[in-house]
Order: structure tokens, then sequence, then C-alpha cells
């Protein structure tokens, strides 16, 4: 008499959940490779990323405005800022020049940017900020 073995209903549904399990758990490692850039992470409180662009000395976030206002961050909130050798409170600001002379800024811009800046500095060269540097703002308020 032959030894076979019929398949229950629950482990079927197993097998599929673990098969499921290992799909996502690939998925999740990301890509990697040259071009690639994170993604962000997005949290009630904290916004992590890289810089995937310096013009005119001010770093661009790899988060756009319409990200960062979704998760609750506002212009005129108070954030804590960590990028190069940056490490304070800041404000948020619409703009460059809303922010007071010689200080420094997160700007949410109208091309939907999240840019860091000095008002009438070069805010890169002043922290030491480079393309894919990481950057995470943390809500203060």
């Amino acid at each position: 008499m032959r030894n076979t073995k019929v398949w229950k209903p629950g482990s079927v549904l197993l097998i599929a959940g673990l098969l499921t399990l290992v799909f996502f758990a690939a998925c999740a490692s990301g890509p990697s490779g040259p071009g690639w850039e994170p993604a962000p992470n997005l949290s009630a409180r904290a916004i992590t990323g890289t810089i995937n662009d310096i013009d005119g000395g001010n770093p661009r976030f790899n988060v756009v405005a319409a990200g960062v206002t979704s998760a609750g961050f506002r212009p005129g909130d108070t954030v804590k800022l960590e990028v190069g050798t940056f490490d304070n409170d800041v404000q948020i600001y619409s703009s460059v020049s809303a922010i007071p002379q010689g200080s420094a800024g997160v700007v949410f811009n109208d091309q939907n940017e999240v840019r860091f800046a000095i008002n009438g500095g070069n805010f890169a060269q002043t922290y030491g900020v480079e393309l894919n540097a990481y950057a995470r703002i943390t809500l203060v308020r």
C-alpha cells in the first residue's frame, strides 16, 4: 500500500503565507546600484531621506514638499534638521528670502521641493553637505 499525504487546507494557507512573506522580504530589501536612491521614510514626527541635488548651495531633500506636509509638517513649524555637520532647530519657510539674513532654514518652495538654505549664504559649503548625504527632519513645534 502506497503512503500518500493529503494536503489539508491549513497547510496550503501556511505555505502561501510563507511564500508571500519571502516575496515581501525580498522586495523590502529594495534595489541598489548606480542611480538608485533610497525611498524616504515619513513618520508622524520625523522624515529621513537623502540629498538628491544642490543648487546655488541649497541642498534638495529627496522628499517633495507635498509628502512632508502630508506627514503634518507646515511652514512656520520648528524642526530639528540633521544634515552634514548641521544639527540644530530651524523653522520651515515658504521661500529663502523669508529666512532672516544669515540664518538657516528649511524651505518648502513653489516647485514642491524641500531645500535647506541660508539666506545670503551657501548651506552645502558651510555645513559640508554633499549629494546622497543622509538628512533627517524631526518635528519640534
